[in-house]
């Protein structure tokens, strides 16, 4: 059912990595930016890890196209790692990932990690396309298929709105080298939920972020729920 081979090996690297990550959350007390230094990387890990696995998944589906889904699938294997290395290794120092325009060096790794996530969108729209008008699925399949891909790829695209730099990030007075955020109303590190970190006291973009993203693993399996759930019921 898991054909694809490169986003297996990204979902198998990110799976060790949370078993790292985990070890490190309890053995390493350092935190950053009032939270445990390792929490990011593991959430990071986690969600590439589903979406790997998601896609490898749904390339099972492809009919037509399959060379491209193929290589759109390389490609948000390969970008994936990218992203993770810089965040784990950035993590491994104690400095931040998102945002940080403090140094040249900062500037770079927030460029990379901005280029590889603009790539794994682009080659998620085109997979999707294959996958669009796939005989391969069943009609409620393919629509909660549509529907997952077309809320994804919204929710990540709002990302992108994160990293527009504040305006009173960009006061001279209050310039420390950070560019964007993901709260709204409030500046980033405030009260928030336990782990996923979402402002309780202001909007935060990322809410919005991880139920697109996430409709990607619960639509399709939303689908088979129900049909499981019917079967049994019309075997009574």
């Amino acid at each position: 059912m898991f054909t694809h081979r490169w986003l297996n090996i990204t979902a198998a690297l990110s799976v060790l990595g949370i078993g790292v990550t985990l070890v490190l959350y309890f053995a390493d007390s350092r935190e950053l930016l009032g939270v445990p230094l390792w929490e990011k990387p593991m959430k990071f890990l986690i969600s590439a890890a589903l979406y790997a696995v998601t896609f490898s998944g749904l390339y099972t589906f492809v009919g037509k196209g399959q060379r491209l889904a193929r290589w759109m699938g390389n490609l948000i294997a390969g970008m994936l790692l990218v992203e993770l290395v810089v965040i784990v290794g950035l993590a491994a120092i104690g400095v931040t990932s998102h945002f940080n325009v403090t140094t040249a060096f900062h500037i770079t790794m927030w460029s990379i990690m901005a280029t590889a996530i603009s790539l794994v969108w682009g080659a998620t729209f085109f997979l999707g396309a294959t996958l669009w008008r796939s005989p391969r699925m069943a009609g409620d399949f393919q629509l909660a298929i549509r529907w997952a891909l077309g809320l994804g790829l919204a929710g990540m695209a709002i990302a992108f709105t994160m990293t527009s730099p504040q305006p009173q990030q960009i006061l001279p007075e209050n310039w420390v080298g950070i560019a964007g955020a993901h709260t709204v109303g409030a500046a980033d590190g405030g009260p928030g939920l336990p782990f996923l970190g979402w402002s309780t006291e202001a909007g935060d973009l990322r809410v919005s972020h991880f139920f697109g993203l996430h409709a990607l693993q619960v639509l399709p399996l939303l689908v088979v729920l129900l049909r499981l759930f019917v079967t049994r019921f019309d075997a009574r």
